[in-house]
């Protein structure tokens, strides 16, 4: 009886490891779109810069724990050289909805020109990543690159051709199981089989 206790405990254990790894092991196809707005997409002062996309779509099969990369959209500027005005940095907001939960958030980012020497160029330099949560306990974490563009010299690398792609890295994620609620699952059913165990010497 012990040796069937014993073993049905071990059963028990494995079968809760065995859940607890198919459920991180959840994939997930999510999708969503992309809108691009702020003040350095418009004119005025400060260095003013273009993007091959003003909205777009992204859709991605995910594991749990795992991320991918992608380029976002292109960004470049049409102006010659970094002047006075293009120090001054500007606005880019980079819009992210989930589809079917309508999980929302925004990146922001910011753009100004640069001169080192003879170097001219642009850069964006974004804020901290944002979480989209997609319910039961999924979420999806975004992540943009700052990047650097229309490297130069004497003046500004010309036009799209010397811009440069934005990069997103997306990362799924799964609220694990709370540990305590484990162990209580754990611990009913040892309590369980030992109630069983008691049951049948009797």
């Amino acid at each position: 009886m012990a040796r069937l206790f014993t073993s049905a405990r071990a059963g028990l254990l494995a079968a809760l490891i065995s859940g607890l790894a198919g459920f991180s092991a959840t994939a997930a196809t999510i999708q969503g779109t992309l809108s691009l707005g702020g003040a350095a997409l418009g004119a005025g002062s400060g260095l003013i810069t273009q993007t091959d996309v003003a909205s777009g779509s992204f859709n991605v099969n995910l594991s749990n724990g795992q991320s991918t990369t992608l380029n976002l959209f292109h960004i470049w500027t049409a102006e010659p050289t970094v002047d006075a005005d293009d120090l001054v940095s500007r606005q880019l907001l980079a819009g992210f909805i989930a589809a079917g939960t309508g999980a929302s958030d925004t990146v922001a980012g910011m753009v100004q020109g640069f001169k080192a020497g003879t170097l001219h160029w642009g850069a964006v330099t974004w804020g901290a990543p944002i979480v989209l949560d997609l319910g039961q306990g999924q979420q999806l974490l975004i992540s943009l690159g700052n990047t650097i563009f229309n490297l130069g010299n004497g003046g500004l690398g010309f036009g799209s051709g010397a811009g440069a792609d934005v990069q997103a890295t997306l990362t799924y994620i799964i609220a694990p199981v709370p540990v305590p609620a484990a162990g209580l699952l754990l611990l009913g059913g040892f309590g369980a089989l030992g109630a069983a165990r008691r049951r049948k010497q009797a």
